[in-house]
């Protein structure tokens, strides 16, 4: 149990001590037990999107309650496996954003795509059997999203190309990390989704593409040169989107 008036503060640090969870990267707060908050302040010691991941609620049956919190400067606010229960009510998240792609390494590599940034993200979490029983899919897999603030949402930037050898073509940036207040991906738990107030989001931008390789030298004034390279592309931005509701198959 986390009370009210309680700040808790993430170091930023370039690599995590103890890689774990959805960011190997990023400083997360993983629950397997129960977590019940109410009035507290999560956030990065650097007031910035990015600076750690989120809490991650992925215990198997387990309920979670978070309430009248502030969760800021992370990736994801609030990840939710779906073989979980959770009451999410009356909370602001904000300042999320995804992150950005690498560069390219070598000549003529396109850079990487930025990662999503969201509010809430309810996760499927596939259960084998004989996990899988009709007894769990309403015994625990309900989850209620009522009432929060979700701003100032942003996809990570697509990393840029490099520019390309002699005669050789550029780099593409890479495409802009989504953003989403509410994710959900295909589950056959129950979510209510209620009175939240979602406002700027906000798609990453697209990388930027790098130049062609400069054209060859001509042995001599009578033979002419090599032509050069072409330019690479820009990456595309990302989407943004208040709700997304995702309608893919399952496994089985």
């Amino acid at each position: 149990t986390i009370t009210s008036g309680v700040t808790i503060e993430m170091e930023c640090v370039a690599g995590e001590p103890y890689p774990a969870g959805k960011d190997p990267n990023r400083i997360e707060i993983i629950a397997y037990g129960g977590l019940q908050v109410d009035g507290a302040h999560f956030t990065g010691s650097i007031p910035s999107s990015g600076c750690w991941y989120g809490l991650e609620l992925i215990g198997l049956g387990v309920e979670y309650s978070i309430r009248n919190s502030t969760i800021d400067s992370g990736v994801v606010g609030i990840y939710i496996s779906s073989n979980s229960y959770a009451e999410i009510t009356g909370n602001t998240i904000m300042n999320m954003r995804g992150v950005d792609g690498a560069a390219g390494a070598n000549p003529g590599d396109d850079g990487k795509d930025g990662e999503a940034g969201a509010g809430i993200w309810l996760a499927y979490v596939y259960m084998p059997p004989p996990l899988n029983l009709a007894s769990f899919t309403t015994a625990l897999t309900s989850t209620a999203i009522l009432s929060n603030t979700i701003t100032v949402i942003g996809g990570g930037t697509g990393g840029a190309g490099v520019p390309g050898d002699v005669g050789q073509p550029g780099g593409s940036g890479g495409r802009g990390g989504d953003a989403y207040g509410i994710y959900r991906e295909f589950t056959s738990a129950s979510h209510t989704i209620a009175n939240n107030e979602i406002t700027d989001i906000i798609g990453g931008m697209g990388g930027t593409g790098a130049d062609g390789g400069a054209g060859g030298n001509a042995p001599d004034a009578s033979v002419p040169g090599g032509p050069g390279g072409a330019g690479g592309n820009g990456g595309d931005g990302g989407s943004a989107t208040g709700i997304y509701l995702n309608y893919r198959l399952a496994p089985v």
